[in-house]
């Protein structure tokens, strides 16, 4: 009995092992589905391939995708077009969507046979993707909503005080962020997206505008009302410069405000010096401007960083308190070396120019400047001899200039007692020869003719 019913227990075992066989080779050849009770963005897809998920979810997309969508920036008040995701390069990833879902294996097919046992729920997020569709067009549709960068300004007006115009910094759409932005908004089913709009950090904050109260100091030249294209020009620069905010520490270059002149931004030609002599050029007269608010500076006691006065006098300001520009090789500089923001105001009336600086005023402070006598050059005299003269004959060609050499400096007081003097340099004017063309022939030594 013991040996007939080990063969019987070897032979149920063999059946067993045959039939497990035939079952997982049976099993093998069914194309694998999904467990049961399992949704994709709340559509149920549980015991579907994944063919068939990928279908059935294409088929819900087709639907969706035509929806608009509503563009926001959030915590900002702009107004942007409803686009479609297409419009956004966005569209449904179906297969990356279908292949994150458990599949029904053999065993616990089986098992569910077995013991009839119900799978848990189970919701799954659909994946998204690129569409492959250039969206520049959405994109600088969306940027043209966004607020254009602006400096921000202080601007004086009389009889009103200071009027202060915040700055609105550079902002960025952030192209790689659209693809989970819009994702989030169909997954949530709002249809709301939040932009991935970045805003560049203040230069200058609304705490540094608040700062700037105080009158610190200002400037008065005048001109000639009736040169006309002159004016214009000291009046386009001018009001380049108005509102100008400063940091402490930052640097002011007029050359870097102010900007190459030409004609675009209404530049006229007007009389310039050029290598000590009289010319025409375009922006003629911004010297002008250089120099009313070099002055403003000088008594507000700022840092002079870099200033070169003219070749020749000028007759709007006493020598040695001139600061003549010239783009791309004379600039004039100066650094905010106050502890607080100032802001630069200016104010162009029919023959004048007024700088004005404020900021935070330091208490019982006054500023003069102080000039040394004024040391003459000689002109001296140079003759040309001309064959085209006669004997005798003599042509002034050029009158001649003396030079001028004189020496600044700003002398600082508190209460009324002098608590610093400091050198701003020496100015000087070249001396220009007299020039006479004259005939050939021998000529007595002529006496050094007066300076003009």
């Amino acid at each position: 009995m013991k040996k007939f019913g080990v063969k019987i227990g070897a032979a149920a075992v063999g059946v067993l092992v045959l039939t497990s066989l035939g079952t997982l080779t049976a099993f093998a050849k069914i194309e694998p589905k999904i467990q049961p009770n399992v949704s994709l963005e709340g559509i149920l897809v549980g015991g579907l391939t994944r063919k068939e998920a990928a279908y059935k979810i294409r088929v819900w997309w087709q639907s969706q995708k035509v929806k608009p969508l509503k563009l926001v920036w959030l915590g900002h008040s702009e107004t942007f077009p409803s686009m479609t995701p297409s419009q956004l390069d966005v569209t449904i990833d179906d297969i990356a969507s279908v292949d994150q879902l458990p599949i029904q294996s053999p065993m616990m097919l089986a098992e569910h046979w077995v013991h009839q046992t119900p799978s848990a729920p189970a919701n799954y997020q659909v994946l998204f993707k690129r569409a492959g569709i250039d969206p520049s067009s959405a994109y600088r549709q969306i940027l043209s909503c966004l607020p254009k960068p602006r400096a921000a300004k202080v601007i004086y007006i009389p009889n009103k005080g200071l009027q202060k115009t915040p700055e609105i910094p550079a902002v960025q759409l952030d192209s790689a962020g659209i693809l989970p932005a819009v994702s989030q908004a169909e997954i949530n089913g709002t249809q709301t997206v939040d932009l991935p709009i970045q805003a560049d950090k203040k230069l200058v904050t609304n705490a540094d505008l608040a700062k700037i109260t105080d009158f610190i100091s200002s400037y008065t030249t005048h001109h000639p009302k009736l040169m006309y294209d002159r004016n214009q020009n000291i009046a386009t620069a001018a009001e380049t410069i108005n509102g100008t905010v400063l940091l402490p520490g930052e640097e002011f270059s007029f050359n870097k405000v102010v900007g190459k002149r030409t004609t675009a931004k209404g530049y006229k030609q007007a009389m310039v010096f050029k290598d000590g002599k009289d010319s025409v050029g375009i922006g003629g007269g911004i010297c002008q401007v250089s120099t009313t608010l070099y002055n403003t500076v000088l008594l507000g006691g700022l840092q002079i960083v870099e200033r070169q006065n003219h070749s020749m006098p000028v007759g709007y300001i006493k020598l040695g308190r001139d600061a003549t520009v010239d783009w791309g090789e004379i600039d004039f500089k100066f650094r905010n070396s106050s502890s607080a923001p100032i802001a630069i105001c200016a104010q162009v009336h029919s023959g004048s120019l007024t700088f004005r600086i404020f900021g935070q005023a330091v208490p019982g402070q006054t500023i003069h400047i102080e000039r040394s006598p004024i040391q003459v050059i000689p002109r001296t005299t140079e003759y040309v001899t001309s064959s085209k003269l006669p004997p005798g004959k003599q042509i002034v060609l050029m009158p001649g200039r003396t030079g001028l050499k004189i020496k600044t400096w700003r002398v600082v007081y508190l209460n009324g007692k002098q608590i610093s003097k400091q050198y701003l340099g020496q100015s000087y004017y070249r001396m220009q020869p007299r020039v006479i063309e004259r005939g050939p022939g021998n000529y007595a030594p002529i006496k050094p003719a007066s300076n003009p």
